[in-house]
């Protein structure tokens, strides 16, 4: 790799031999139009081997499959409709439908790399329409830099490696949630018993071992560093981020470690968090405190982060818009659990256990994620070559 010398240009500076084009220049340009039903399987089968593409972000845009594929591989793609602009490169023959673009490659252009550089740059501005869309003439007079071809490819290569990597993290974090939500079903239930426990399980409400925080925290007792609210807690069991906004002191309620903090504003969000620090919340976030003499804290929190209670929880709102939990309905929760304290640590061990280890993988995906983001600034811009 080494830096190289910039010259001015209509899309900024560019490597001195690096060229400015119009797309058209260097790709065929096509909309996809209707999906012909003949040819189509929602399901892949011997007959129908080639993938159908639309607009979607969903799963890379698949669609279902198709026996007569209408497009080359080695093209990509570019959402022309909604969320515009959204790049992808395609390795196989395929078809598109419901106005995708496709853009299929001239000699010297590269449509690995391109696809990148249309994720990082957006050079294509949509139709202001009710319905934001991208057509053909727009994206055909789009100015893009044109390195040369060997150099294009070495890009794609090793920007592909990197999302390789990060494709195989996110599986093994996908395939680890599994693991750890069939395993809370069963040691929740009491239908997968850890060795050496062998005490009675029992049946309990909520309001059996434990209770709501309800104490006012003076105003000199908090701030935004201990301050949770429901914008500051993050949906899926995320936990919290810190709050970077005004503080309320009106209605504050203190919290301590241990406790169990839920957002009580539309709880199918899942927003909870098991406090490790003292601090206050707002009046929308319900504190609840474990009887340490009944249960463990930990464990509880296993059982109030479980999809049956934020399923419970749903079935007690009211309000449309902004749904709200209720209180008293929370409490009549009913769930079983070990009498032995010593069982409900061990099982809360195991899976915190779990989500450590699911916890640690996502920090090493985001690392991927920032190398890939300062690898796309660099090669992509010219600032460093790979030739």
């Amino acid at each position: 790799m080494i830096e190289t010398n910039f010259r001015h240009t209509d899309i900024g500076p560019i490597p001195h031999d690096w060229e400015v084009k119009r797309t058209v220049d260097l790709f065929d340009i096509n909309a996809a139009g209707d999906l012909m039903r003949d040819n189509y399987s929602e399901v892949k089968t011997s007959c129908h081997i080639y993938p159908i593409y639309s607009n979607s972000n969903i799963d890379k845009g698949l669609y279902g499959y198709t026996s007569s594929p209408r497009y080359r591989k080695n093209s990509f793609t570019i959402t022309g409709r909604g969320n515009l602009g959204i790049a992808e490169y395609r390795n196989t023959d395929f078809d598109a439908i419901i106005r995708l673009l496709v853009l299929s490659p001239k000699k010297g252009a590269s449509s690995l790399f391109y696809s990148y550089y249309t994720n990082f740059a957006h050079p294509y501005e949509g139709s202001a329409t009710s319905i934001p869309q991208l057509p053909i003439p727009n994206v055909a007079k789009g100015l893009i830099p044109v390195p040369p071809v060997g150099e294009q490819e070495a890009i794609g290569k090793a920007l592909s490696d990197i999302d390789g990597l990060i494709d195989v993290l996110r599986k093994l974090i996908e395939k680890k949630r599994n693991i750890k939500q069939g395993a809370m079903s069963r040691l929740l239930s009491g239908s997968l018993r850890l060795p050496g426990f062998n005490k009675p399980w029992k049946t309990n409400l909520l309001s059996d071992v434990a209770s709501y925080g309800n104490v006012p925290l003076p105003s000199d007792m908090f701030d935004a560093k201990n301050y949770v609210c429901t914008e500051n807690m993050i949906s899926n069991r995320g936990g919290i981020i810190p709050y970077d906004d005004y503080v309320c002191s009106y209605m504050v309620k203190s919290y301590v470690p241990y406790d169990i903090l839920i957002s009580n504003i539309r709880p199918y969000l899942k927003k909870i968090w098991f406090a490790d620090c003292s601090g206050g919340v707002s009046a929308d976030v319900l504190v609840v405190r474990s009887n340490y003499d009944i249960i463990n804290a930990k464990f509880l929190y296993t059982i109030l982060s479980h999809d049956k209670f934020f399923s419970y929880n749903m079935e007690g709102i009211a309000g449309t818009k902004m749904p709200r939990g209720n209180k008293r309905h929370i409490m009549n929760y009913e769930f079983i659990m070990p009498t032995d304290l010593a069982e409900q640590e061990a099982i809360a061990k195991v899976l915190t256990d779990m989500d450590s280890e699911i916890e640690n993988l996502e920090k090493k995906l985001a690392k991927y994620e920032q190398v890939k983001q300062g690898m796309m600034k660099q090669l992509l811009t010219g600032k460093i070559r790979l030739i």
